[in-house]
């Protein structure tokens, strides 16, 4: 269903969100627009959405992939009262926010990618640090709502939906989610850890092997491997 500065307005206002989410229908990165947003003062809940990107981006420099059209490509400003060593949680609040808006079906691939059931890729999290005192950040999130790139591991979301309102529900659940982290970052990881793909099977990441616990107090992963009890801080997981 297409989508336009109008329909967002609605959908925004329907939810009930604190700030309503801006629409434009070409932009190089929806995060770079709304870091400059934020360094101006944009408060928090502050979004934009595309319908093209021409560089966005994912984890670790990479090339993030969605179709105009087809795909919901946003970026919000969120200022947590958190505490500047809490910031990485931010990342899995946003993929607990995004997997309630996709469904109860949806699963989290540490540390922020959204699966379907059958282990396809539909949606992934970027968050950018964008001051530390106060506290603020850009969280990038990209959905294949209604068409998938051609990308091994792709899928999209439904045949048809109306993106406005899924937008809408992105933000009011990822903003509920990084409230739920503000009062209890214990009760945000329980969430996370209830949607977390893999828990208990052996798995790959950053070289080493072994089954997947969960993850710890400052959201870094957790393995129990050969050698005993691992810490990740950053990598890809993959089943073994």
């Amino acid at each position: 269903m297409p989508c336009d500065s109008e329909r967002l307005r609605e959908a925004s206002r329907r939810l009930g969100l604190p700030v309503e989410i801006q629409w434009i229908a070409r932009t190089a990165s929806t995060n770079d627009d709304v870091r400059g947003w934020a360094s101006r003062g944009a408060p928090h809940g502050s979004a934009l959405m595309a319908e093209e990107q021409t560089a966005g981006r994912g984890r670790l420099g990479r090339r993030w992939e969605g179709v105009p059209g087809g795909a919901v490509m946003l970026s919000l400003v969120v200022r947590p009262r958190l505490a500047v060593a809490q910031a990485p949680l931010l990342a899995l609040a946003a993929a607990v926010g995004v997997a309630a808006a996709l469904g109860p079906e949806t699963a989290i691939k540490w540390p922020n990618d959204v699966l379907n059931r059958d282990g396809k890729k539909l949606a992934g999290i970027l968050a950018e640090l964008e001051s530390s005192n106060p506290l603020a950040a850009i969280l990038g999130i990209g959905v294949n709502a209604t068409l998938a790139p051609d990308l091994p591991g792709a899928a999209r979301l439904a045949a048809t939906l109306d993106r406005a309102e899924l937008a809408a529900a992105l933000v009011s659940e990822v903003l509920a989610a990084v409230a739920d982290l503000e009062r209890s970052p214990a009760a945000l990881l329980a969430r996370w850890t209830a949607r977390a793909a893999y828990v208990g099977q052996e798995v790959t990441v950053a070289g080493r092997t072994g089954r997947l616990r969960g993850v710890d107090a400052d959201g870094a992963l957790l393995l129990d491997g050969a050698a005993g009890p691992v810490r990740i801080l950053a990598g890809d997981v993959a089943l073994v």
